[in-house]
């Protein structure tokens, strides 16, 4: 399982949703999903399609303290996905 699997995995876990999620974190509905896939936005295209590019390690850090956050105000123990 990888690091993205794992993230969605702690989040159903959890018990959150992606709505639920988005409102503790501050990030969209749509960027959750997207990290939980590997990617995140790119711009759009001229059809208002989203460009997807791999997350890069900052990204994907400041998703992860975010979450770590969550995960603390939820249980009051150490984050571990």
């Amino acid at each position: 399982m990888n690091q993205f699997e794992r993230a969605k995995r702690w989040r159903e876990k959890a018990g959150l949703t992606v709505e639920q999620l988005a409102e503790k974190t501050g990030y969209s509905k749509e960027s959750i999903y997207l990290f939980e896939k590997g990617f995140t936005y790119n711009g759009r295209t001229a059809h208002d399609r989203i460009k997807r590019k791999p997350l890069d390690e900052n990204v994907w850090h400041r998703y992860r303290m975010a979450c770590a956050g969550v995960a603390a105000a939820l249980s009051g123990t150490a984050f571990n996905w």
